[in-house]
């Protein structure tokens, strides 16, 4: 944290006053000094300020008060409580305010900092206090008494699991995508990172505290256990078909061994969002995953094309020589994004033991859409399977192009428009779906 430097106006004007005096040499005849055009104003204003929250619930201390001209922030403080009035005096004119509570230790932020510039959380975004921020724009005149009042910008989740395997030896549950950075002006930095959360073991199996993330823009989130064991780590995931809402409270309560979790709706903070309520269902059959994500799977029986497999859609298989099965997965998480940000996307995309996806090719883009894109019922008939497993469609607007071709071109899955593979834009927003090779065979 920085420290809070006090103010004080009248050393501001002693400085101000030394520093637009400019040194002359005697033999030397000063230039006449020109006068602005629109002059910024000399006289001095008071501002008073009331912090709040939005419905009256204690504020947690301390609150961290910034002033900002168009420049940069020219004055912070911290108040003790939400009961005491932050005053501050100097120039009249036009000033951005924002307060927050909560702002501790784990934030960090750039030396030269603007209202623009954003609070950044540590390498693991995550903490367990709550931040609350509020802001206004200021016009100072001789007198001006504010009240700001600040509202929740994380979201928060308590996470309790039972029926874990008595040998595991470490729990943790991963959260993506969510953002690392808050800025001042209450925009989040949307870099889409993902959160380890440690579970303790308890009597009754393991638990995480409250965990406060900072919420990003997405169409999922990807909730993920890992459970190590002696022989390896065992990984569960659900994509959920939204993003984590700020404001808005989450308990995670699961069975492992029944293969079942649920977000449900018991866990409330004063101030906050009745929480949610949701099933998750896993298939159980990321079980013994290997180390790489490229390395060969395990499984009870051989999965079959149009099924359900790790938490992915099976779009084909191919039998090997070997006794292996080649499955081509569709992943379960769509993405967003401009065509230049598709492949560095794709390269941090990570599920149950699998990475290294990859776009469509041109065949096989070719391939997708005949198979589910030339009619309405093929691809309501994939969509109707996609919702059942919590997956996000495949969407199929006119305006809707996936990305193909190491993001090179883009194809439409609208039944009522021609197929075509076309060189992408630079600025256009396209839709991004993973595919990848796997082999999977029989346990001896």
């Amino acid at each position: 944290m920085k420290s809070i430097l006090p103010y004080y106006i009248s050393c501001m004007m002693a400085c101000a006053a030394t520093a637009c005096t400019p040194y002359q040499l005697a033999e030397e005849e000063s230039e006449p000094q020109q006068t602005p055009a629109n002059p910024p104003s000399t006289e001095q204003g008071q501002l008073a300020l009331l912090v709040r929250s939005t419905d009256n619930t204690p504020l947690n201390s301390p609150i961290t008060v910034f002033l900002f001209d168009d420049q940069q922030c020219i004055h912070q403080t911290r108040l003790e409580n939400s009961q005491e009035t932050y005053q501050f005096q100097t120039f009249q004119g036009n000033y951005h305010l924002t307060a927050f509570a909560g702002l501790t230790d784990d934030y960090q932020w750039p030396k030269d900092y603007t209202y623009e510039s954003f609070i950044q959380l540590p390498e693991n975004p995550a903490s367990i206090t709550p931040l609350m921020a509020g802001r206004t724009d200021v016009q100072l005149s001789k007198n001006t008494r504010l009240t700001v009042q600040l509202s929740n910008a994380m979201t928060v989740l308590q996470t309790t699991l039972t029926q874990v395997p008595q040998d595991a030896t470490q729990v943790q549950l991963e959260v993506s995508p969510v953002s690392s950075a808050y800025s001042f002006s209450g925009k989040y930095k949307n870099d889409r990172k993902s959160c380890r959360i440690d579970c303790r073991k308890t009597s009754d199996g393991w638990a995480a505290p409250s965990t406060y993330l900072l919420p990003a823009a997405s169409t999922y989130t990807l909730l993920t256990v890992h459970v190590t064991t002696p022989k390896g780590v065992d990984t569960q995931s659900y994509s959920l078909p939204h993003a984590l809402k700020a404001g808005q409270p989450y308990q995670l309560k699961g069975s492992l061994s029944e293969n079942k979790m649920t977000l449900e709706g018991t866990f409330s903070i004063a101030g906050w969002e009745p929480a949610d309520k949701i099933e998750f269902i896993f298939d159980g059959s990321s079980t013994n995953l290997p180390d790489g994500p490229d390395a060969t799977f395990t499984v009870t029986r051989l999965p079959e094309a149009g099924e359900i497999w790790n938490g992915c859609y099976v779009w084909e298989t191919e039998d090997t020589e070997e006794g292996e099965r080649e499955l081509l997965l569709l992943s379960p998480t769509e993405f967003s994004c401009q065509a230049a940000q598709g492949l560095e996307q794709l390269s941090g995309y990570v599920l149950n033991g699998i990475g290294n996806w990859r776009t469509f090719t041109k065949d096989e883009a070719k391939r997708f859409r005949e198979q589910f894109g030339d009619t309405m019922t093929t691809l309501e008939s994939l969509n109707n399977v996609l919702t059942e497993h919590n997956m996000t469609i495949i969407h199929a607007e006119e305006d809707d192009r996936y990305l193909c071709e190491n993001c090179q071109y883009s194809f439409t899955m609208c039944p009522t428009k021609k197929y075509s593979n076309t060189k992408v834009g630079s600025q256009k927003i396209y839709c991004l779906r993973g595919v990848k090779w796997v082999s999977v065979r029989l346990e001896p």
